[in-house]
């Protein structure tokens, strides 16, 4: 049996928020399967705290500069709900009503950056 302290451990290891760092923002959202992403600073947020980049760590434009390179995808793979995704699971993860979405909701929406 595993202790309350324990089961947190693996969690915070299987979301990599332990302070392991991933490669490339492709590799976050390949571990990952798919990230919610529907508020995108907070998609850019969630990518940045798991990506290793410099000595103090990535910043908003270095996981930017990763989407622009489209290593990772935001699109409605699911639930209506936008998600980060690798590229090439796209189109598998999308169900009937993941690809109704965009009609029925609209493009989305483009954050400014203060």
């Amino acid at each position: 049996m595993l202790s309350a302290v324990e089961v947190q451990s693996l969690r915070m290891r299987a979301l990599r928020l332990d302070g392991t760092r991933e490669a490339s923002v492709h590799d976050i959202v390949t571990w990952c399967g798919a990230m919610q992403a529907q508020d995108l600073a907070s998609g850019l947020w969630s990518l940045g705290m798991r990506l290793a980049a410099g000595t103090t760590g990535a910043t908003q434009a270095d996981v930017e500069a990763a989407l622009e390179r489209r290593e990772a995808l935001r699109t409605w793979p699911m639930r209506g709900t936008v998600h980060l995704v690798p590229p090439e699971d796209a189109s598998l993860d999308a169900s009937p009503h993941g690809r109704e979405a965009p009609a029925r909701c609209g493009p989305a929406p483009r954050v400014p950056w203060p």
